[in-house]
């Protein structure tokens, strides 16, 4: 089974022809398949052009084909020659694909394949929020802001999925979000957020640049895959770009430290300039000036915390000039909270009762050693004097 290049030099026109007669017809039929099935313009415009090509098995069926007499040389060679072009085509045309679907599609004729006008213009929408892609995130989305009395819509390039959520009362349209027509439809113009939650790098780009082109104020928020993206997706007009694998770091990173009873507000700082570095840290870059003293900033910086007393706390029982907080641990307490009943700034003779919630000022290190301080159990009677609890706690005790 060897291509002949004599064949091939003989006949370049009727190569060329086989060829693209056989990518031509591939391609409308799968292209024809797709929109029965209810998929949008663009998934059926990539899916043509990827399944087109002559495939591995054509081969042994034209070889059998030879052995047995059921094809001559001349129509073997024609169908390995233009096998071989389609096969050398194909990236090439698949790569131009979404490029070809952002241009054709802006169309009218192109623009009545691969969507429907339900699902939008039932009710004017303004100051909404719209949600590309009903996968786990979109779902999620569309809960929170379906419980919360926000409006929103839902853009889906999925048909089946469309009619089945319609069917359940949601707001979608079928349809793709690189589509200005469709975009319009949900008044993009009018909505405050556009949040993406699909997994389309090249479509993603362009949805999220014609948006930003169509309604300057909007705010966008992307989820991606890549943290590769995430600039380049800034670039285009995302105002939060949210990478899966370095969010899923960062939630496993905060587990971590929670267990180490490390003060929230520091975790949060961390994350803060993880995030506004661009998620360098975690991608092996050493912060930046800039990012190391925000750090530092943050650390220094007062803060506050409560720490709810149990039956078996330290604090339980005692008044507050008895606890002495800050002679022992630097830290002011601000209120007490018993029940749904705040005490606001306490007096001395205040006595605190199991499950007291008691609001701390203080710096970090202040506040790590009035937890301490206070998550000590009753000491016995022998042991209770000032000097002795003092001196536990400088010890770390």
């Amino acid at each position: 089974m060897l291509l002949d290049l004599d064949f091939v030099a003989r006949q370049p026109l009727s190569v060329f022809g086989v060829g693209a007669g056989i990518f031509f017809l591939k391609g409308l039929v799968v292209f024809g398949v797709a929109l029965v099935l209810n998929v949008s313009f663009r998934t059926a415009v990539i899916a043509s052009v990827s399944l087109a090509q002559i495939g591995e098995f054509s081969f042994v069926l034209a070889t059998v084909g030879k052995a047995s007499g059921l094809v001559d040389e001349n129509l073997y060679q024609h169908f390995l020659s233009a096998s071989v072009f389609t096969m050398l085509v194909s990236p090439l045309l698949i790569a131009f694909a979404p490029t070809f679907v952002e241009r054709t599609q802006r169309l009218k004729f192109f623009q009545l394949f691969g969507t429907d006008k339900e699902g939008a213009g039932a009710k004017p929408l303004t100051d909404h929020v719209m949600i590309v892609g009903f996968g786990v995130n979109g779902q999620n989305v569309a809960r929170v802001l379906r419980e919360t009395g926000i409006p929103y819509i839902i853009i889906e390039a999925d048909g089946e999925t469309a009619v089945r959520l319609r069917k359940e009362g949601f707001p979608i349209v079928f349809g793709d979000a690189t589509r200005k027509d469709i975009l319009h439809l949900c008044e993009v113009g009018r909505a405050r957020l556009i949040v993406f939650a699909i997994s389309d790098p090249q479509g993603t780009r362009t949805a999220v640049r014609l948006s930003r082109s169509m309604n300057p104020n909007i705010h966008i928020i992307v989820r991606t895959k890549l943290v590769s993206e995430v600039e380049e997706l800034e670039k285009l007009g995302a105002n939060e770009v949210i990478p899966e694998e370095f969010e899923t770091s960062i939630e496993i990173f905060t587990r971590v430290l929670d267990h180490y009873h490390i003060p929230r507000n520091v975790v949060n700082a961390q994350i803060k300039v993880i995030r506004d570095e661009n998620y360098g840290m975690l991608r092996g870059r050493m912060l930046t000036e800039r990012g190391l003293d925000r750090v530092a900033q943050l650390l220094a910086a007062g803060t506050a915390d409560t720490f709810l007393v149990t039956d078996d706390s330290l604090a339980t029982g005692k008044t507050l000039e008895e606890l002495d907080l800050a002679r022992h641990t630097g830290t002011t307490l601000i209120a007490v909270v018993r029940g749904d009943k705040p005490t606001i700034t306490p007096p001395g003779d205040f006595r605190i009762e199991s499950s007291d919630s008691l609001v701390l000022v203080g710096t970090h290190a202040n506040m790590d050693r009035a937890f301490a301080y206070l998550s000590q159990l009753p000491a016995r009677e022998s042991e209770t004097s000032p000097a002795t609890t003092k001196e536990r706690i400088e010890h770390g005790g």
